[in-house]
């Protein structure tokens, strides 16, 4: 009984050994750009911002932005 456990521990260690796959190193950059344009209700706060003294803000806005990264070796190291 003994020997079959040692055969059957061998032949699977083997084949578990055996199917490992090798291994692929990610590098390279990639980036991207967004912009959009919203619109919002300020209706309740303009009248508040007006009252203390400050500008009100418009209605609609413009907005922009991007960012990116890098892979080095399989490591990600993003930005923006």
């Amino acid at each position: 009984m003994k020997k079959l456990l040692c055969i059957l521990a061998i032949t699977l260690l083997t084949t578990a050994k055996g199917q490992e796959k090798s291994r692929t190193r990610l590098s390279g950059g990639f980036g991207h750009f967004a912009g959009s344009y919203e619109t919002v209700s300020l209706s309740e706060l303009n009248p508040v911002l007006r009252s203390a003294g400050y500008n009100t803000l418009p209605q609609s806005m413009l907005s922009f932005g991007g960012g990116g990264g890098i892979a080095i070796n399989n490591i990600i190291i993003t930005m923006g």
